[in-house]
């Protein structure tokens, strides 16, 4: 399953929790610190919050599943390209074809059922020296989620569709099974959110 439209989206309008815009905002503020190259690849891209947060000149490309959210996101970003794509099925030729600097796979990799494969797909498409960057909620972010969503203060889409939280040494497991390493990480939002910065391993000469 792809990041249907977790956070913001169900339905034909916008649903989140009070509190949700603003982690949203502060979630992409943090990615986009690492997202300095000439072309990103937004994996899971929901209604393209992150766009506001990038440079106008970089070469964006969103993934979402929903083909009604991508219309819509069309729509409001028409100089931009996006893609229906479920992120655990082969994704679309022309973009499975291309190289990007960057890969974000912002608050997706916690609502996959093969997290591995999907940071797979992700370092196939990556130029050399490109990176991946990873947000998702700590696990010890799991309880003040669900008590949030009961009492409206977070989405409670986001909440029910989550199948499990990672840790630090869960996220460089799976970075490894995908031939990748944690080059950076870091919490965030009181330490109940993380930023894990991925990349194929370097090696030296033989």
């Amino acid at each position: 399953m792809a990041s249907s439209t977790r956070e913001l989206w169900h339905g034909p309008r916008p649903r989140h929790g009070r509190l949700s815009p603003r982690l949203v905002e502060k979630r992409m503020r943090v990615a986009a610190g690492w997202l300095s190259g000439g072309s990103v690849l937004d994996a899971g891209c929901n209604i393209a919050d992150l766009v506001r947060f990038l440079p106008a000149n970089v070469d964006y490309v969103g993934l979402e599943a929903l083909s009604a959210v991508v219309e819509l996101v069309r729509g409001r970003y028409p100089d931009r390209r996006f893609e229906a794509a479920d992120l655990e099925a082969p994704w679309p030729a022309a973009v499975a074809a291309r190289r990007f600097g960057h890969v974000a796979l912002l608050a997706v990799l916690e609502h996959l059922r093969d997290p591995v494969a999907v940071l797979v797909r992700a370092r196939e498409v990556l130029e050399e020296g490109g990176t991946i960057v990873v947000t998702t909620p700590h696990p010890r972010a799991r309880l003040p989620h669900e008590l949030g969503a009961r009492l409206r203060v977070f989405s409670r889409d986001a909440t029910s569709e989550h199948v499990a939280f990672y840790d630090r040494v869960a996220l460089s497991r799976m970075a490894r099974a995908a031939g990748l390493v944690v080059v950076h990480y870091a919490t965030f939002q009181l330490r109940m959110n993380q930023l894990a910065v991925m990349a194929p391993p370097v090696t030296g000469p033989p």
